[in-house]
């Protein structure tokens, strides 16, 4: 082939060359066409489909009328729609004949013969729709004959079918705006079904004699599907169609639609409230236990009536709470609850009665309750008649799916216009590329004849003048060179004239430029390693100039950082591998040591002699600083700036393994700073911070050079102590950190005090691994807080018992914070001149259950240290008000006390406390005066200026303060003036003594003349005998509490106490 081409000439190539393109031009030509004739057969089935499109709408306009109609027909038992029915079943008849008859749609389905599945599935989906139409005549006849069949399912799936089929049409259509028109189409047709499907479910509904609040709950499943439908469509629909459909939602019909949902909705929860009530009466409810406790009287029955009538007088509150009841219902709920009241009276009753020993049949004469009224009333509020007549509901939520109807005609008629659009494009453009083609072809002879001549001239005088170039002796390269045409002649002259000259050029272009702007520093010497040439970034990382260095050996940069063998070592490699690599010390000009990374390599002749060194080098200095500081990230703390648990467990593993070889002991202190989260919270994390820092400062200020200390976290540290002989000096730096942390700590302006507990484990014998000696450090840690705090304890075995049900009882506690396994017993408090109870203190227990009742000494401390006393607290708050609220209800005005922690106190913003028990008083509608917050001596040494401010805002509602425990603590009269306590509570340790010792007589004496000074009341706690109650009262103490009077109670037992002192007032009156 190449040597048939050499024989050709330069135009004989050229005309070759350019019928080439010409025959490619008819081939993309002939390519162009077909696919212009495609897009115009495709524009021709999408108009078809668009017909066919309007017909299965108004089917599904049809059918769904139908559908409502029918289950408006079926729900009234005939007597409703019958008309309207036969009606609108002949225009469904017709418009499914109109759309199985379509010439449109026949002719659809033959356009896509040449796609076989695609044809295949349409003719399976029309004739699924084609058997549906027939099966239509029975499930019609199911209607006429009043049975409850399938017939609202028949006509959903039908119009599923239908959408089906327009899906498939859409499908069809590969024109992007008609695709996106067809799915706007689909999604306001998906709205339109949903919305006739809850128009003929209401009707259906809203037509039958009772209202069925279980068929309401598919209405709701069909309320739910709307507003997906409709959400779908605003956020996929065009804006124009976005902006038709928000119209159709904001119409007055629309409104009244939502109206009339919620009308409904307020009738059927009246019904399954009813029917609610009727089940708490009927059996095992308030009746059916109202008449086992008259037959057997055991108390299982009552405590279960009691619940019932509870749970009852409940749902008749809120039923009379409801707006818009009528007279009749009000009327109803009222004989309801008056037969209920009537049963709650006749089983007190019935309780007397038991006690005389009567026998049950004389019992049951004596309370029986004639039950007919609220029978009937109850009756009247489960089966109610629809509130809303259904012809109505049929005339308003007909308009809203009109207009749907009307707007998916308007896409419709939209896809139709792009259609028609699209096939006349189609047209044009096919027409137009035939006339362009014509012209194209006519242009290339008579253009190409005219280039070719003019293409020959001019290379042939480009040879020539190329030739004339050739003569240079410099240039002595040759190129072979086939033929003797123009194009060989111009190769020829070209190939010696720039080819390599080019090539050259580049290649010291490109070295200069690599030279130049490296930014690696570039270094040249010769054989004997004098320095020939450095670049600009030699320049800029030394210092050195190329004045200042040509001629001189590399060693004036020589930091004198690397041994003599090294460069030894260098040299060595450069001789053998001629070439070198590798980290190195050097120094700049102005003095400055730095890192570089060396490349060195050595430059040979053909001869094999060495005739130049080259070497690149980086600054690495940068590089080295982030690695420092990477490390030092690693293994240090950046707040206190000692080591972090990281390098802990690596010196830790160090000294254990001298102090094995040397033999002898390492000690581990664990150090947890006692309640730091607390003064955390309180003063913010700033200070916080500040005070870990003072805290490191101290412990590092306390140990000597061989000794460690480092921080594993939070408020957790740790002592190293790696050369122990004896036991008393891990006890005497122990000491040491416990006398110093306890010291004051001043923190921005404030003077804290804190207090840590220690825990120590000794190598070998406490661990003979990090892990084990850390974590048994910690255990004793752990039992060093059990034990008070401040101090620390030795690690023994028994301690990871002790440690195990601490942390058991700590998950239990949070377990039963989420489940509410508390409940509230409560202790009266009683005047102690006539032993009248005057209020109560609630006391909380834990019923656990596996393990029983837990008393609060066990869990509270756990409450405290991990925070839950704040939930905790909380839900005594609630559960003890709502208690106060009941009993006050009942028309006993007593009091509440109840103890606050300093956490709860002072945890959050004291304005958040305050407004917790604003917010309960008045859910609870409690006056103020009822409720008394208890606190300890020790809060208010904890922190004076926030619990002063806390008190006060708690204080400014109205609520008296209880000071508890007073006289086992620091008691400060100084603290009883400044602070707003209105009681004091005396601590049961001393009425304990009272008789037997002088000492704490004379000191319950003192506090009694001292609370009377200051006009404060007092209480006394745990009188348990006559004669500390004879004493206490004749000492002038006001008030007491303890086992003499009453153990604490539950609720319950506690109203029944109430119920009988104030009987025995009543008969003592009288």
């Amino acid at each position: 082939m190449p040597s048939v081409l050499n024989r050709l000439s330069l135009k004989q190539k050229l005309i070759l060359f350019a019928s080439i393109p010409m025959l490619l031009l008819a081939l993309f030509g002939s390519i162009g066409m077909l696919h212009l004739l495609d897009r115009y057969h495709e524009a021709q089935r999408n108009t078809l489909s668009i017909e066919v499109s309007r017909e299965v709408s108004q089917l599904i306009l049809e059918l769904q009328r139908e559908r409502g109609l029918s289950a408006g027909y079926v729900s009234s038992h005939g007597d409703k729609y019958l008309t309207d029915l036969n009606r609108q079943r002949k225009r469904t008849d017709t418009q499914l004949h109109k759309l199985l008859k379509s010439p449109a749609l026949e002719a659809f389905v033959q356009t896509l013969e040449t796609d076989h599945s695609q044809s295949q599935i349409l003719r399976e989906n029309l004739q699924v729709i084609k058997t549906s139409g027939h099966e239509m005549a029975t499930v019609r006849l199911g209607v006429d004959q009043q049975q409850k069949n399938e017939a609202f399912r028949f006509y959903s799936e039908y119009n599923h079918q239908l959408l089906v089929l327009l899906s498939q049409l859409q499908i069809q259509t590969e024109n992007a705006q008609q695709a996106k028109a067809y799915v706007d189409l689909l999604n306001v047709l998906a709205i339109q079904e949903t919305a006739a499907k809850e128009r003929g479910l209401m009707n259906g509904m809203l037509s039958a004699q009772y209202l069925d609040s279980k068929a309401f709950i598919m209405v709701k499943s069909i309320e739910h599907q709307l507003t997906q439908a409709i959400t779908q469509a605003l956020l996929t629909t065009d804006t124009p169609n976005k902006l038709l459909i928000r119209e159709i939602l904001a119409s007055s019909s629309t409104q009244q639609v939502l109206r009339v949902r919620i009308q409904l909705e307020s009738q059927v929860h009246i019904v399954e409230q009813a029917y609610k009530i009727s089940r708490l009466l009927g059996y095992g409810g308030l009746i059916h236990d109202f008449k086992n406790y008259l037959l057997r009287g055991e108390q299982r029955y009552l405590a279960s009536f009691n619940r019932n009538i509870n749970q009852l007088k409940f749902k008749l509150t809120k039923l009379k709470n409801l707006d818009g009841l009528s007279q009749m219902k009000l009327a109803a709920i009222i004989n309801i609850d008056e037969a209920i009241d009537n049963y709650h009276h006749q089983i007190d009753k019935l309780q007397r009665l038991k006690l005389q020993g009567l026998s049950i049949k004389e019992q049951d004469s004596l309370v029986r309750v004639d039950n007919k009224l609220m029978i009937e009333s109850l009756a009247s509020l489960q089966y109610q008649a629809p509130e809303i007549d259904s012809l109505f509901w049929w005339e308003i939520t007909s308009a809203p799916i009109e207009k749907l109807h009307s707007l998916s005609n308007k896409l419709t008629d939209k896809i139709a216009r792009l259609g028609y659009q699209q096939q006349t494009a189609s047209l044009s453009y096919l027409t137009l590329g035939i006339v362009a083609a014509l012209i194209n072809l006519i242009l290339l002879v008579i253009i190409g004849r005219s280039m070719l001549s003019n293409l020959v001239d001019s290379i042939s005088l480009i040879a020539k003048d190329m030739q004339k170039m050739t003569l240079d002796p410099s240039l002595e390269l040759k190129v072979p060179v086939r033929g003797k045409d123009e194009i060989a002649q111009l190769s020829h002259s070209l190939n010696l004239m720039l080819e390599e000259r080019c090539k050259a050029n580049r290649q010291l272009n490109l070295a200069a430029a690599v030279f130049e702007y490296s930014s690696e520093g570039i270094v040249v010497t010769d054989a004997d390693n004098h320095i020939e040439l450095v670049n600009p970034a030699f320049t800029q990382i030394t210092g050195y100039s190329l004045q200042d260095v040509k001629g001189k050996s590399p060693s004036v940069l020589n930091s004198k950082q690397q041994t003599r063998h090294f460069y030894d070592e260098m040299w060595r490699s450069l001789q053998s591998e001629g070439k070198w690599e590798g980290e190195i010390w050097n120094k700049r000009k102005n003095g400055e040591i730095y890192p570089e990374y060396l490349a060195i390599t050595v430059v040979k002749n053909d001869a094999g002699q060495i005739v130049q060194h080259i070497g690149l080098f980086l600054d690495i200095s940068n590089r080295k600083k982030y690695e420092q500081d990477i490390w030092y990230k690693t293994h240090y703390d950046l707040l206190t700036k000692l080591p972090n648990r990281s390098l802990y467990t690596i010196k830790v593993q160090q000294e254990m393994i001298m102090a094995q070889e040397n033999n002898r002991q390492v000690a581990i202190l664990f150090i947890d700073l006692d309640r730091f989260k607390y003064t955390n919270d309180i003063y913010g994390h700033a200070v916080g911070n500040e005070l870990l820092k003072q805290v490191a400062s101290r412990l590092k200020s306390l140990v000597n050079k061989h000794d460690f200390v480092a921080r594993l976290g939070g408020d957790e540290f740790i002592i190293i102590l790696p050369r122990v002989r004896h036991q008393h000096q891990v006890q005497e730096i122990a000491n040491k950190v416990i006398t110093h942390l306890a010291s004051p700590f001043g923190v921005k302006g404030d003077e804290l005090m804190i207090s840590a507990s220690i825990g120590i484990s000794l190598f070998p014998e406490d661990g003979d691994n990090e892990e084990l000696l850390t974590r048994n450090a910690e255990t004793a840690m752990y039992q060093a807080k059990n034990d008070g705090r401040n101090n620390y304890r030795y690690y023994s075995p028994e301690m990871n018992t002790h440690m195990l049900e601490r942390i058991q009882l700590e998950q239990r506690l949070r377990q039963a914070v989420i489940r509410q396994e508390f409940c509230l017993h409560y202790q009266p408090i009683v005047n102690l001149d006539d032993r009248k109870i005057t209020g109560v203190e609630a006391l909380i227990r834990w019923q656990d259950p596996k393990f029983g009742m837990i008393s609060p000494d066990k869990f509270i401390p756990i409450a405290e240290e991990t925070g839950l006393i704040e939930p905790i607290g909380e839900w005594v708050l609630q559960q003890a008000l709502t208690d106060l609220a009941h009993w006050h209800r009942l028309g006993f005005k007593i009091s509440m006390a109840i103890n606050v922690s300093g956490r709860q106190l002072l945890g959050h913003n004291k304005t958040s406390f305050k407004c917790l028990l604003k917010a309960l008083l008045q859910k609870n509608n409690i006056e103020p005066q009822y409720l008394h917050i208890e606190i300890t001596e020790s809060m208010l040494m904890d922190d004076t200026e926030q619990c002063m401010a806390a008190l006060e805002s708690i204080r400014s509602l109205g609520l008296d303060i209880y000071i508890d425990d007073f006289g086992t603590g620091y008691s400060s009269l100084s603290y009883l003036k400044r602070f707003p306590i209105a009681v004091i509570k005396i601590d049961k340790s001393f009425i304990d003594n009272m008789l037997e010792r002088e000492s704490d007589a004379k000191l319950i004496k003192a506090i009694v003349m001292m609370g009377q000074s200051l006009e404060l009341k007092l209480v006394a706690e745990g009188i348990e005998t006559h004669a500390q109650w004879q004493m206490l009262q004749a000492l002038g103490c006001d008030f007491g509490q303890g086992y003499l009077f009453s153990h604490p109670l539950p609720a319950q037992e506690l109203e029944s106490y109430l119920h009988q002192q104030a009987l025995s007032i009543a008969i003592s009156c009288s």
